[in-house]
C-alpha cells in the first residue's frame, strides 16, 4: 500500500511538473527506483520501534529476578548504545542524501550519453565519456563510505548488547555475591540469565538497526516531498488555459517592427470568439523568477489559420511555442491555446511501442483516415520495406527509425489525432527536399489533410521557402521580441528578411512527387516480443539458480578481500559462540569444585567478548566499506563497456546484494554452530538430523524456489513501470498539450497494479515460511527436553543449558538463512543480467595489435579517400544499405553527399567510421586500409561533426576539446585559440556573459542550433590534427542564415581539407566542388558544381 501510493504520486505529480530546467529530469525515475524502496524497508521496520522497548522491558524485570543487582547490566548498555544510535543518527540523513543525490547525478550524465551514443563514438569520445562516468561512479561510492562507515558504527552498537551486555551483567552478580553471599551463579541461574540476555539483546539489536533504515527513510521522504512541493504547469505561471477575463477599453493603432499596423489597446487586448490564443505584453522565463527569454510579446492566433514563426538560432522559436503551451513561467496578460492541442516537438518523442500504436497514440483507429495521414506523411512505401510494416518496433526512443522517420511518425500522430490546434516545432528539418515538400503539399497546403479539416497550425521553421501559405507570419528578433509580423505580402519586404539573404520567392527546385523512395531501416526491425514466451534453459535457472553467479560477482571482488571477508566471517561465528561454551566450562568446574577461578574464568569471558566485537566491526568494515565499493567499482565499469542497465541493477549490487550476500554468510554459520550445540547438548538428539535436514530441505526447495520466481516476477513487472516513468519524463510537453494526462496516468496505475501482485505475494509466503520454522523448531525444542528427560544420564546440565540457549535462537536463525538465502539469490539476478549483457552485447571487431598498423602523428595528413566497392548491411538477413559504392576523393576535395531519405546517405559516413561494418570492398585514407586502424583511433583522427549536437558534462573547455590524453602542454590549444574559435561561430558574445571557457555547459542558455553552432567551434580548434572533415547533416537543425555562416566558415577555416558533407537542402551544395548521389545504395550520378 505505501510503495502504490508513493509511486502513484510521483507519476502523478510528473504530469503536472513544467520541464523548466529547475527539476533535474531524472529524478522521478530515481525517486521510484531507489527512494520508494528505502521507505518500504522502513516501514517493514517501524513497529520495532514501540514494541521493542516494551519486550526489552519485560526482560529486564526477568532478569532482575534472576540475577538481582546484576540486571542493571543490560540497562547501562542499552542507555550507552541508545546516546551512541542518537548521535549517529544525526549524522545519517545527511550521508544518505549525499549519496542519492550522486546517484542521481550519475543515472543523469548516463541516459544523456546513452542517448548520443552513435554522435559520441563518431566523434571518438567512448573511451572519454566512459571514464567520465566511471569518475562519478567512483565519486559516489567516495560519497557513499561515510554512509557505510556509519552503517558498520550501527551495526557495532547493534551487537554490543548481545556480546558486552552479558559480561557486564555477569561482572556486576559477581560483586554483588561478593556482596551477598545468598546469591549464587549456578549453571541454570546462569542460563537462564543468558537466555533473557538474549530476549533483551535481540530486540535491542533490531531497534538499532532499524534506526538507520528509518533515518535514511527521512531522507527519501524529503526528497520526495521537495518533488512534490514543486510548481506545477498551472501554478507558476500566469499562463491560464482558458477564457481570459479582461476589462473593455478604447481601442487605438501603434506601429510595432517595420512596416506593420497591429491592432493595439491602451489597457488588455479584447478577446475575440474567433481567438484560439492573445498574448499582450507577455514575458517568458524559463524558470519562475528568472530573467525572461522573451520580452514585450503582443500576438493575436485566430482560429481556422496558419502561423509560421521564423527567427535566427536561439532567437526562441521554441520557447514561444512552449509559453503559448502554457509550459513556461510568464507575465503580462496571457492567454495560451485552450483545450487539447496536437503537439509536435523539435526532437521526436515516441514510445517504445509498434509505429502504429505511436501514431494512434489515445485516439480510436480509422482505417481510412489512418491511411491517409500515412500516405500525406511519406510513410506508406517506408513501411512497405520494414518486414513488419506499421507493426515494426520502434526501440528505446525510435532507435530503429532514422531521424526523419521519427519526425514524420511524430507528425502523423499529431495530425491523425484531428486536434483543433496543431503545433508543430520545426518537424520538416530532417527531411530531404522530395519529402518535405510531398509532407508539406500533403498537410498544409490548401487542399492538404491539415487545412481541410480547419486545423489552426501554429508552426516554426528554418526555412522561408513556405511563408507564402501562411496567414500570420511572426518574425523573432534576436532580443526577444518580435522584429515583426502580419501577411506574407506585409512583410516580404521586410529588412530583417533582406538581411537574411535569402530569396523568399524561392521554392526548392525539387518537385513534390508522391513517390518519395522509402528509408532504408537503420537496424533489422524485430516484431514486438511476446513477453510469455521464455527460453527453457533460461526459465531452469530462474528456478533452480545459477551458482556460476557465485563465482562470477567474487571475481569482481578480487581474492584478496574475498579472502579477507571469509576469515573474519569464521571468525565472527567463533567469538559468537565460544563465549557460551566458556560460561558451560566455568559453570561446571564451579559445580565440581565449588571454587572455581572466578577472576580467570571472568577475565577470558570479557577478553573473549571484546575481541568479538571488535572483529565483527572488522567483518562489516570490510564487507560494506572495502568489497561492496571495489565490486560496485568494478561491475559499473563493466556495465560501462557493453552499455546497459546504470540504475535498478547497480542499486541492488550497491544495497541489496552485498547485504544479502553478508547476512546469508553470517547465517549459514551460525545455524551450523548452533546445530552443534544443540546436538552436543542431546546426542541421541543427532538421531533426527537426518530428517531435520530433510525438511528444511523440501522446505528450502519449495520456499526458494517460489521466492526466487516471485522476486523475478517483481523486477519484471517493474521493468514496463519504470519504462513508461522514463517515456512521461521525455515526453511531458507532448503529453500535456495532446490533453493525455489522465489516459498515461491511469496506464500508469494499471502497470503499477500488476507490479504490486508478486510484491504483496512475496510478503505473504515470507509470513508461511516464518510460521513452518518456528513450528519446526519448537518440534525440536520439545524432542530436545523429552531426550534429557527421559536419559539423564546421556548429557551433563552445563551441555542440556547450552543446547536449550541455542534452541532458543535457531528459529530466527534458520529463518535468517532462508530469507537471506532468497534475497541473495534475487540479487544474483542483477548479477545474472550484467553477466548476461555483457556475453551477448556484440562487441566492435576492431584489429588486433598484430593488424594495427602505425600512423604518423599527423595522419592523415593530406586527406586522400578511396572507397572500392563496398557493400555493406546493419544485419545479416538484410538488404545492403550500400551496395558496389566507389568513389575517389583527392586532398582538398569539397564533396556534397545528397539523395532522397533512405539512399545511404548517413550509412557512408557511418562507414567512414567503421560504424558500419563492411561486408565487401575498402576504404583507404592516405594510403591506410582503415580496416587496420583500431576504432577509437581512427575516428579521434577524422573530425566528424553529427546530426544531433553532442555535448558531455564538464566544462566548455573540455568540451572545446576533450582529446588531450597524449598531448604535450604545447599541444594542447591555449584559451585564445578556444575563444578565437568561439568568435567565428558567434558564440563568444553569449558565453562570456555566463562564465566563460570555464562555465560547466549545462549553465550555458544554449538552443540546439547554438549547440551546433558549438560542435563547428570544437572542430575549428581540432582543425590542425586532420585533414579529413564530415558533416552528416550538421545543417539540419539550424535557420538558413545560419547554414550559410556555417559554410561559410567551414570554406573558410577548413580551404585545404577533404570535406564530406551529408546535404538536403539545395543551398547547401554551394562551395562544393563534387556533388555524389545515392540511390537505394548506389552511386546514381557525380556531378561537377
Amino acid at each position: 500500500m505505501i510503495r502504490g501510493s508513493l509511486v502513484s504520486l510521483i507519476m502523478s505529480k510528473n504530469l503536472e511538473i513544467v520541464p523548466n530546467g529547475s527539476v533535474d529530469s531524472s529524478a522521478p525515475l530515481t525517486l521510484v527506483s531507489t527512494d520508494v524502496r528505502t521507505i518500504c524497508r522502513s516501514f517493514e521496520a517501524i513497529h520495532e520501534v514501540w514494541a521493542n522497548p516494551i519486550e526489552i522491558g519485560i526482560a529486564i524485570w526477568l532478569l532482575q529476578r534472576q540475577l538481582g543487582l546484576g540486571s542493571i547490566g543490560p540497562a547501562i548498555t542499552i542507555f550507552a548504545c541508545t546516546v551512541g544510535t542518537a548521535k549517529l543518527s544525526k549524522l545519517m540523513p545527511r550521508a544518505s542524501k549525499i549519496w542519492n543525490e550522486e546517484i542521481q547525478k550519475r543515472i543523469t550524465v548516463t541516459s544523456d550519453v546513452l542517448g548520443s551514443i552513435k554522435e559520441a563514438k563518431m566523434l571518438g569520445m567512448v573511451a572519454l565519456l566512459q571514464q567520465a562516468i566511471q569518475d562519478l561512479r567512483i565519486s559516489e561510492l567516495a560519497r557513499a563510505k561515510q554512509y557505510r562507515a556509519l552503517i558498520t558504527y550501527m551495526n557495532m552498537l547493534g551487537n554490543t548488547p548481545s556480546m558486552v551486555g552479558p559480561v557486564v551483567t555477569f561482572g556486576i552478580a559477581i560483586l554483588a555475591q561478593k556482596i551477598n553471599a545468598g546469591l549464587s551463579l549456578s549453571t541454570a541461574t546462569v542460563f537462564t540469565s543468558l537466555s533473557i540476555i538474549g530476549l533483551i539483546s535481540q530486540p535491542l539489536a533490531q531497534l538499532i538497526a532499524s534506526v538507520p533504515v528509518l533515518v535514511s527513510s527521512l531522507g527519501s521522504f524529503e526528497r520526495i516531498q521537495d518533488f512534490l512541493d514543486q510548481s506545477t504547469a498551472t501554478s507558476t505561471t500566469a499562463t491560464q488555459r482558458g477564457p481570459l477575463s479582461v476589462d473593455r477599453t478604447d481601442r487605438g493603432t501603434f506601429q510595432h517592427g517595420e512596416g506593420f499596423e497591429m491592432e493595439a489597446v491602451s489597457g488588455q487586448a479584447l478577446p475575440s470568439p474567433r481567438d484560439i490564443a492573445l498574448i499582450q505584453n507577455g514575458n517568458f522565463s524559463l524558470k519562475p523568477g528568472a530573467e525572461p527569454v522573451l520580452r514585450g510579446i503582443n500576438i493575436r492566433i485566430k482560429s481556422s489559420t496558419m502561423t509560421i514563426i521564423i527567427g535566427r538560432v536561439g532567437s526562441g522559436k521554441t520557447t514561444l511555442l512552449r509559453g503559448l503551451l502554457g509550459e513556461l513561467s510568464s507575465t503580462g496578460s496571457v492567454r495560451t491555446l485552450e483545450g487539447a492541442v496536437a503537439y509536435c516537438a523539435q526532437t521526436s518523442w515516441l514510445t517504445t511501442s509498434t509505429i502504429k500504436d505511436n501514431i494512434l497514440g489515445e485516439t480510436a483507429f480509422d482505417e481510412d483516415w489512418y491511411g491517409k495521414v500515412l500516405h500525406a506523411c511519406a510513410l506508406v512505401h517506408d513501411f512497405a520495406q520494414l518486414r513488419h510494416g506499421d507493426q515494426t518496433v520502434v526501440g528505446s526512443k525510435g532507435q530503429s527509425l532514422s531521424g526523419g522517420q521519427k519526425q514524420r511518425v511524430a507528425l502523423a500522430r499529431a495530425v491523425y489525432s484531428r486536434k483543433p490546434v496543431l503545433v508543430v516545432d520545426d518537424a520538416l528539418s530532417g527531411l530531404d527536399v522530395a519529402t518535405r515538400n510531398h509532407v508539406w503539399n500533403g498537410l498544409f497546403e490548401p487542399d492538404g489533410l491539415v487545412r481541410q479539416y480547419g486545423a489552426s497550425v501554429i508552426l516554426t521553421t528554418h526555412s522561408l521557402d513556405y511563408l507564402s501559405s501562411a496567414d500570420n507570419v511572426v518574425i523573432l528578433g534576436d532580443d526577444g521580441h518580435i522584429a515583426n509580423q502580419g501577411t506574407f505580402d506585409s512583410i516580404r519586404s521586410s529588412t530583417y528578411l533582406e538581411n537574411l539573404s535569402i530569396d523568399i520567392n524561392r521554392r526548392d527546385d525539387a518537385t513534390p512527387s508522391g513517390d518519395v523512395d522509402p528509408l532504408e531501416s537503420k537496424k533489422q526491425d524485430r516484431p514486438p516480443k511476446n513477453d510469455a514466451e521464455i527460453d527453457p534453459e533460461q526459465d531452469l535457472l530462474r528456478t533452480a539458480g545459477d551458482t556460476t553467479l557465485y563465482w562470477y560477482y567474487f571475481k569482481s571482488i578480487g581474492w584478496q578481500c574475498g579472502s579477507a571477508g571469509a576469515i573474519f566471517l569464521v571468525l565472527n561465528c567463533f567469538v559468537n559462540v565460544f563465549p557460551q561454551l566458556w560460561l558451560k566450562f566455568w559453570t561446571e568446574d564451579d559445580a565440581r569444585t565449588g571454587s572455581a577461578d572466578t577472576a580467570m574464568y571472568f577475565g577470558v569471558y570479557f577478553a573473549i567478548s571484546m575481541v568479538g566485537l571488535l572483529i565483527i566491526g572488522i567483518n562489516i568494515w570490510i564487507m560494506f566499506v572495502v568489497i561492496v565499493p571495489k565490486s560496485s567499482r568494478n561491475m559499473h565499469w563493466t556495465l560501462l563497456q557493453s552499455v546497459m542497465r546504470f540504475s535498478q541493477d547497480l542499486s541492488h549490487i550497491d544495497r541489496d546484494l552485498p547485504s544479502a550476500l553478508f547476512m546469508t554468510s553470517i547465517a549459514v554459520l551460525d545455524c551450523l554452530a548452533e546445530g552443534v550445540l544443540i546436538v552436543i547438548g542431546a546426542k541421541y538428539l543427532a538421531v533426527a538430523i537426518p530428517f531435520v535436514l530433510g525438511i528444511l530441505y523440501c522446505l528450502q526447495a519449495f520456499y526458494l524456489r517460489t521466492s526466487r520466481q516471485m522476486r523475478f516476477l517483481d523486477l519484471q513487472a517493474q521493468a514496463p513501470l519504470l519504462t513508461k516513468l522514463i517515456e512521461t519524463i521525455d515526453g511531458l510537453s507532448t503529453i500535456r498539450a495532446f490533453g493525455w494526462q489522465e489516459a498515461y496516468k491511469s496506464a500508469s496505475l494499471d502497470l503499477l497494479d500488476q507490479a504490486q501482485r508478486p510484491y504483496y505475494l512475496l510478503f505473504c509466503i515470507q509470513r508461511w515460511l516464518t510460521l513452518v520454522l518456528d513450528l519446526l523448531v519448537g518440534a525440536i525444542a520439545v524432542l530436545l527436553v523429552s531426550i534429557a528427560m527421559m536419559i539423564p544420564d546421556a548429557t551433563s546440565t552445563g551441555a542440556i543449558a547450552v543446547a536449550l540457549y541455542n534452541v532458543l535462537s535457531f528459529n530466527r536463525s534458520l529463518a535468517h538463512l532462508i530469507t537471506s538465502w532468497t534475497e541473495l539469490e534475487t540479487s544474483l539476478g542483477a548479477i545474472s543480467r550484467l553477466r548476461t549483457f555483457e556475453a551477448q552485447t556484440p562487441v566492435e571487431p576492431s584489429p588486433s595489435e598484430e593488424d594495427s598498423v602505425q600512423l604518423g602523428t599527423h595522419w592523415p595528413a593530406h586527406g586522400q579517400i578511396e572507397i572500392t566497392n563496398i557493400t555493406a548491411s546493419y544485419s545479416v538477413d538484410s538488404r545492403p544499405v550500400l551496395n558496389g559504392v566507389s568513389l575517389s576523393i583527392n586532398p582538398g576535395d569539397k564533396i556534397a553527399i545528397r539523395g532522397r531519405t533512405g539512399s545511404g546517405k548517413s550509412s557512408l559516413t557511418l562507414a567512414i567510421f567503421k560504424l558500419l561494418g563492411l561486408d565487401s570492398g575498402s576504404i583507404v585514407i592516405d594510403g591506410i586500409d582503415i580496416a587496420h586502424v583500431p576504432n577509437n583511433l581512427l575516428r579521434q583522427r577524422l573530425i566528424a561533426i553529427p546530426q544531433e549536437p553532442l555535448l558531455f558534462p564538464g566544462s566548455l573547455r573540455i568540451n572545446l576539446f576533450p582529446y588531450d590524453d597524449d598531448l604535450s602542454a604545447e599541444d594542447t590549444p591555449s584559451d585564445e585559440t578556444l575563444i578565437d574559435a568561439l568568435c567565428k561561430v558567434s558564440l563568444w558574445s553569449i558565453i562570456s556573459l555566463h562564465g566563460g571557457l570555464g562555465a560547466e555547459i549545462s549553465d550555458l542558455p544554449l538552443s540546439k542550433g547554438q549547440k551546433q553552432l558549438l560542435c563547428l567551434a570544437r572542430a575549428i580548434v581540432r582543425k590542425n590534427r586532420s585533414r579529413v572533415l564530415v558533416l552528416d547533416e550538421a545543417t539540419s537543425a539550424v535557420d538558413q542564415e545560419t547554414e550559410e555562416m556555417m559554410a561559410g566558415i567551414i570554406q573558410a577555416e577548413f580551404a585545404a581539407h577533404t570535406v564530406i558533407s551529408v546535404v538536403h537542402r539545395p543551398q547547401a551544395l554551394r562551395g562544393f566542388g563534387k556533388v555524389v548521389t545515392l540511390h537505394e545504395g548506389r552511386v546514381a550520378e557525380i556531378e561537377l558544381v
